[in-house]
């Protein structure tokens, strides 16, 4: 199972999206068949919780390259500080009066 999207951010929406020389480098290699229970405490975050703390899911990531570097690899967070890029967002739209009547 492969499947590659892109997100825009500013949008929140997905897109198709190929992977070839020049296109963005933002991969995640998924293990389908990989178990785990969710432990934020152990994950790379200073919250030190995660709100879906105790879940049961089938399925984790092993790899993540962020702009063709390694951000993770077989569970261990190689990104390093000062990597990321705040981007800003606009206001979230409001409540859809309409799917109320």
């Amino acid at each position: 199972m492969i499947a590659a999207q892109r997100v825009d951010v500013a949008r929140g929406q997905a897109a198709p999206q190929r992977v070839a020389v020049g296109s963005d480098a933002d991969l995640t290699l998924w293990d389908p068949g990989e178990r785990r229970v969710i432990n934020g405490a152990a994950m790379a975050s200073r919250a030190g919780y995660s709100v879906y703390d105790g879940w049961a899911v089938t399925g984790w990531p092993r790899f993540v390259l962020r702009r063709g570097q390694t951000v993770l690899a077989e569970g261990q967070c190689t990104a390093q500080p000062g990597q990321g890029q705040w981007v800003r967002r606009g206001p979230a739209p409001g409540p859809d009066v309409r799917a109320s009547e």
